[in-house]
C-alpha cells in the first residue's frame, strides 16, 4: 500500500493586527495625541507593552517601512510609513477625511461613544479650516510655535537651548494629554455639575483683571472679544473648546469650596489665556510691521494679479513675504491680500487664498479654482529638471494632493485652497524656485493670455501645447472658458 503524503496547506499571511510596543514616535498635534490616548486606554491587547513605552516627540523619522518599525517594536503616529499616518509619508495623496486619531479609532474598532465623539471633532478640524483660536487643536499649535520661536538665553549653548525646547514640548504633551483625558472622563459621566461653579467668562475676566501679564490693552481686548464671540456661538459648546474644558477641569478638582476650586483651576486655564494673549500680541506686532512696510514706496510685498479666464475679468491683490510667524498668511489677508505667499527661514513656501473673500464674490470662484490648478502645474513644471519636462502631462501636474514623481508641491484643494511646499505636519525639501519665479507663475496663472505666454516662454513641449492653445484661443474669443475646462481641454496625458 502506497503512503499518502500530506499536502501542505497554503496559508495566506494576514496583516499584522497586534504587535509589541516599546517606543512611540509621535508628531505633537491634537489628532496624534488623540490616537495615542486611544492606544493607551483601549489598545493594550493590540499593543502589548504600550503602557510602559517611551514616547519620542518628533516631526520626522528615518525612512523605514511599517514592517521594519513593527520589528523594532515601535508605533508611529502621524510620522513615517504607518497605518496611523494619514499623510502616508508623502508616498501618496493624503487619505481623505482622515487623521491619525480616526485611523486608530477604526483600527481598534472603538465602541466607546464618548471617545468616538471627541475623535470626530478632532478629525473635523484636522481636515478643514475654521477651528476656534481657543480650541485645544489651535492652542497646541500656538504652544509649539511659542516653544520653538524662543531665542537662546544669554550664555546658553545651542545644545542646551534645544534640550530646553524638547523639555518644554514634553511638558506640553503631558498637559494636553491630561486635558484630553479629563474631557473624556466628563463625557463618561464621571464629572457631575456642582453648586457654586463660576460661569466661564466671569472667571476669565476676573483672572485677567488680576494679572499683570496681559499688559497690551489692544491684544487683551482682542482676546476677550474672540472668547466672548466663540462662547456665544455653536463653537462655544465644542468638546475640546476652552469653555467645555473649563467645566471639565472645575468638576475634576477635588477642592471643597468654590474659592479653592477656582484657585485650583486657574493654574490650568491661565496657561490657555497666556497663549491666546501671546498669539494676539504676536499678530499685532506683525500687523504693525507689515503696515510700516506697505507705506514704503519701494516695498516688494504687494503686487497685482490680472484675472482673465472662465468668462471673468478683474484684478487680485497678492502679498509675498519671508517669515516664520505662524499667522503670517492671516495677517496679510487681514490687510487685504486675496492670495498670500509665505516663505520660511528653511526655504519652504506656502501659497493660500482668501477663501472668505472668494466666497463673497461669485465671479471669482471658477477663475480661482482653475487658476490654482494651472498655478500648481506651473510650479511643478518649473521644479522639474529641464531634461525631464518632455514627458510631463499638464493634467497630471494640475492634480490634487501629491504629484507622481514630484513631491515638492502638495495641492490641497479642501478648506483654504492652498499649495504647500511642506507644512507643520509634513517635512519636504525646500523648493529650488526663487520668489521671483513664483511671482512670475502667480501673475500668469489667472489670465489665459498670460498663461499662454508663460507656457511658450518656458518651452512647454510643442506637441502638448498646439492643440490646447488653439482650443483656448477659440473658446476665449467666445468668452466661455468654463466650458473648455469642464470639457477637459488641457494638455494631453
Amino acid at each position: 500500500m502506497k503512503a499518502v503524503k500530506n499536502k501542505k496547506k497554503t496559508v495566506t499571511k494576514k496583516p499584522t493586527n497586534s504587535f509589541k510596543v516599546n517606543k512611540v514616535n509621535l508628531h505633537l498635534h491634537l489628532d496624534e495625541l488623540a490616537a495615542f490616548f486611544q492606544a493607551l486606554a483601549l489598545g493594550e491587547k493590540r499593543f502589548p507593552g504600550i503602557l510602559n513605552s517611551k514616547v519620542l516627540l518628533t516631526t520626522d523619522v528615518p525612512d523605514k517601512t511599517e514592517a521594519q518599525w513593527i520589528r523594532e517594536h515601535t508605533l508611529c503616529l502621524g510620522v513615517g510609513d504607518s497605518r496611523f499616518n494619514e499623510h502616508r509619508n508623502g508616498r501618496a495623496a493624503r487619505l481623505e477625511n482622515s487623521s491619525s486619531a480616526k485611523l486608530m479609532l477604526e483600527f481598534l474598532q472603538v465602541k466607546d461613544s464618548a471617545v468616538a465623539n471627541v475623535v470626530d471633532e478632532v478629525n473635523k478640524y484636522d481636515n478643514k479650516a475654521g477651528c476656534a483660536l481657543s480650541h485645544l487643536a489651535t492652542i497646541m499649535k500656538v504652544a509649539r510655535h511659542d516653544i520653538y520661536s524662543t531665542e537662546p538665553a544669554s550664555g546658553q549653548t545651542k545644545k542646551d537651548h534645544q534640550k530646553e525646547r524638547e523639555s518644554n514640548e514634553l511638558q506640553l504633551f503631558y498637559w494636553a494629554f491630561d486635558i484630553f483625558q479629563t474631557v473624556v472622563h466628563k463625557l463618561h459621566g464621571g464629572l457631575k455639575e456642582e453648586k457654586g461653579e463660576i460661569p466661564f467668562l466671569q472667571f476669565v475676566e476676573s483672572l485677567v483683571a488680576k494679572s499683570d501679564f496681559f499688559s497690551d490693552e489692544t491684544a487683551r481686548e482682542r482676546m476677550m472679544i474672540d472668547l466672548r464671540t466663540t462662547c456665544e456661538s455653536p463653537k462655544g459648546k465644542e468638546l475640546l473648546g476652552i469653555q467645555h474644558i473649563y467645566q471639565s477641569l472645575w468638576r475634576k478638582s477635588e477642592k471643597q469650596t468654590p474659592e479653592e476650586k477656582a484657585e485650583d483651576v486657574a493654574g490650568q486655564i491661565v496657561y490657555f489665556l497666556q497663549l491666546l494673549y501671546k498669539d494676539q500680541a504676536y499678530f499685532l506686532d506683525y500687523e504693525r510691521e507689515m503696515k510700516a512696510e506697505m507705506l514704503k514706496s519701494d516695498n516688494n510685498i504687494w503686487f497685482r494679479i490680472p484675472v482673465a479666464r472662465s468668462g471673468s475679468q478683474g484684478t487680485l491683490w497678492a502679498a509675498m513675504v519671508t517669515s516664520d510667524f505662524r499667522q503670517a498668511h492671516k495677517v496679510l489677508r487681514y490687510l487685504g491680500a486675496h492670495i498670500t505667499v509665505v516663505k520660511n527661514s528653511a526655504g519652504n513656501v506656502s501659497i493660500q487664498t482668501h477663501q472668505t473673500y472668494v466666497a463673497k464674490h461669485a465671479w471669482l470662484k471658477s477663475p480661482m479654482r482653475h487658476g490654482f490648478e494651472d498655478l500648481c502645474a506651473m510650479l511643478r513644471f518649473s521644479e522639474t529638471p529641464q531634461s525631464q519636462r518632455k514627458s510631463l502631462s499638464w493634467k497630471i501636474l494640475q492634480g490634487y494632493g501629491n504629484c507622481p514623481g514630484q513631491k515638492t508641491w502638495f495641492f490641497d484643494e479642501k478648506g483654504r485652497m492652498q499649495i504647500l511646499n511642506g507644512s507643520h505636519s509634513h517635512t519636504v525639501k525646500p523648493t529650488r524656485l526663487t520668489m521671483t519665479m513664483i511671482k512670475s507663475c502667480l501673475t500668469s496663472a489667472f489670465s489665459i493670455p498670460h498663461l499662454r505666454s508663460w507656457q511658450e516662454r518656458y518651452h512647454v513641449p510643442k506637441d502638448q501645447l498646439a492643440a490646447a492653445l488653439e482650443a483656448h484661443e477659440r473658446v476665449y474669443r467666445f468668452g466661455d472658458l468654463e466650458r473648455a475646462f469642464d470639457a477637459g481641454i488641457a494638455f494631453s496625458e
